[in-house]
């Protein structure tokens, strides 16, 4: 009987045990979610990231059209989703320049913690971007 009993006390124990685990898990994937993961540092990074992405496929179009496109529209057989602006849920600024030789994107960021070097203030100029924040532009072939 003793190790009978002794069994079941090791079963219930590990089942226990096995709760607590999962409880603790539960708990940290709710303290996860409840993280700020949306703020507006995170939600500029994803800004940068979505024109990185356009700007791939602006060069992919125009090396099979030879121009850049005149909207952004023109990409969906380049991109699965054209991204847009994950606060406003509004299409990025775009502008194709110079007979459509060039194009300039941008949007306005919230936090100051894009690299400069990136920035293109002549394409800040060119699509008339004003901001409460900071406008943050990049550019492609003849500007």
């Amino acid at each position: 009987m003793k190790k009978q009993e002794k069994s079941e006390n090791m079963k219930t124990g590990l089942i226990v045990a096995g709760s607590i685990i999962a409880i603790i898990v539960v708990g940290l994937i709710y303290w996860a979610s409840t993280l700020e993961c949306t703020g507006p540092a995170s939600r500029d990074l994803r800004r940068e990231t979505d024109l990185e992405q356009l700007q791939e496929a602006l060069d992919m179009y125009k090396r099979d059209n030879r121009d850049y496109p005149s909207q952004l529209t023109e990409l969906d057989t380049y991109m699965n989703r054209v991204p847009k602006d994950p606060t406003t849920d509004q299409s990025y600024k775009y502008k194709a320049v110079n007979n459509k030789s060039g194009y300039c994107i941008g949007t306005c960021l919230t936090d100051d913690i894009h690299d400069p070097d990136n920035n293109n203030n002549q394409c800040v100029n060119k699509l008339n971007l004003s901001c409460e924040e900071e406008p943050y532009a990049v550019g492609g072939g003849k500007i």
